[in-house]
């Protein structure tokens, strides 16, 4: 095995090697256990005589800081770490014991048997140029799957070529951000609430945001002609975190919009699988699928932790897309777990995954609604037809900030509305935001009945 070590000038042969090994040890490069190379391999690869490294082990083993035994490897002595006043004095933070914050689904429902499954066949069957640089829109195997997919379930109009592959929206929307501001654009309309990460993004890449309003009907698409605009990012299936979807006529508005300044639509559409009890609503991409990009990703449906998402673009953006994602760095999602979810998709399992977790789901929302309306009557629960969040509205006199502060004092983790807001108003209805896919499933029922029971003492019911 190789070791790193770095022999410091101005000592003698031997202390050299003890300092540099004590040095690896106590900066944890050489853990307890950590097994070193033979002492004639060591002494070869830093050009001293044997007997002078046997003689730095030797010595380390009477400190206690190595184990040796005749015929077996050198190792690392279990020695305690030592106590400095540093580690004594810290302390983290304990983890709340119910927590709903964040975008997570519940990490425990990954088809680990399936996706192992779709790892086999793929690599089995896969040829040895996938291991190479290909495509940098992704594998042509994922983007056949993704066409045949969101076609189907989404209504999305695309081609293979339109397609590509990235490691999430975050990824994606750089991307197109990257590729607007190069044709010129310097501003791009956002909705209020919307996501901070996503405004930082937008603004990195030299665009300003100009924000308008959601109400019960979506984006509020007339406020659009206040900002001299040609682009626009919305989620107009389900708007997080109010979970309003963007109605059919402010839909066609919207496109009519972009098609009388000769501009574009980033649509994300981050959970369009995750419905309860509401017909499925067609990607806004169809109807103008040369202005309007649309993204979609499987980190709400399956996990995060997959860097997976995709976007079909209008033809015009896909070479300069490809030369942004290059400009970023390429590609960033491994083409082997591409394959594995093109044939996950092909097997008809990922359907059969997603009516899984989208029963489950739904479960956990009834379950979140009834105890809420059992304990907690003086709230309403909203934007819960889809998607892992709901948004609870607090009575009028209530402080969300906080509400949300007594929570965490009751080990209950959840976000005030007022962290999405561009502008936050003496106006705004108090409310917070809930993430029910976060608990675990064993953790879920004690979970929601840790959170009504401190809302209910924390806003007096």
């Amino acid at each position: 095995m190789d070791l790193f070590v770095d022999l410091s000038p101005g000592l003698g042969r031997q202390d050299a090697v003890e300092a540099a090994l004590r040095t690896a040890i106590s900066a944890g490069r050489l853990a307890p256990g950590a097994p070193l190379p033979s002492t004639r391999t060591l002494a070869a690869e830093l050009g001293l005589a044997r007997g002078t490294v046997v003689a730095a082990v030797e010595q380390l083993a009477v400190e206690g800081l190595l184990e040796t035994r005749q015929g077996a490897l050198t190792r690392v002595a279990h020695v305690p770490p030592p106590v400095t006043a540093t580690r004594t004095q810290r302390s983290s933070p304990k983890a709340p014991r119910a927590d709903f914050t964040g975008g997570e689904p519940d990490l425990t429902r990954f088809p680990r048997s399936w996706w192992a499954a779709a790892v086999r066949k793929s690599l089995a069957q896969a040829d040895a140029s996938t291991l190479g640089y290909g495509d940098p829109r992704g594998s042509i195997e994922l983007r056949a799957a993704l066409v045949d997919y969101l076609g189907r379930t989404r209504g999305v109009t695309a081609a293979v070529e339109h397609v590509m592959v990235l490691s999430g929206f975050r990824q994606t929307l750089a991307m197109l951000a990257r590729v607007l501001h190069r044709r010129g654009h310097r501003r791009i309309v956002v909705e209020d609430p919307a996501l901070e990460v996503h405004l930082e993004l937008l603004r990195g890449a030299g665009l300003e945001c100009a924000p308008i309003s959601v109400d019960a009907d979506g984006a509020q698409v007339g406020m659009i002609d206040q900002h001299e605009v040609r682009a626009a990012q919305v989620t107009p299936n389900h708007h997080l975190p109010l979970g309003v979807s963007l109605s059919p006529a402010r839909r066609s508005e919207l496109a009519a919009w972009a098609a009388s300044v000769d501009g574009f639509i980033i649509e994300d559409d981050f959970d369009g699988e995750l419905r309860y009890d509401r017909r499925p609503l067609r990607a806004l991409q169809a109807l103008d699928p040369g202005r309007i990009a649309y993204c979609g990703t499987a980190s709400k449906s399956v996990a995060p932790g997959l860097r997976l998402g995709w976007c079909v673009l209008p033809p015009a953006l896909v070479e300069p897309a490809v030369g942004a994602l290059v400009d970023m760095g390429g590609p960033t999602v491994s083409s082997l777990d591409q394959l594995a979810f093109a044939e996950l998709m092909a097997s008809g399992r990922y359907d059969r995954h997603v009516r899984t977790v989208r029963t489950e789901y739904r479960r956990r929302r009834d379950l979140l609604s009834s105890s809420l309306a059992a304990q907690v009557p003086g709230v309403r629960l909203e934007g819960v037809s889809a998607g892992l969040v709901g948004l609870i509205r607090l009575p009028a006199d209530c402080d969300e900030d906080t509400v949300v502060a007594r929570l965490a004092d009751r080990s209950v983790a959840v976000m005030p509305l007022g962290i999405f807001r561009s502008t936050r108003s003496h106006r705004d209805e108090p409310a917070i935001v809930v993430n029910y896919g976060r608990p675990f499933g064993h953790q879920f029922a004690a979970a929601i009945e840790l959170l009504t029971s401190a809302l209910a003492d924390a806003i007096g019911h």
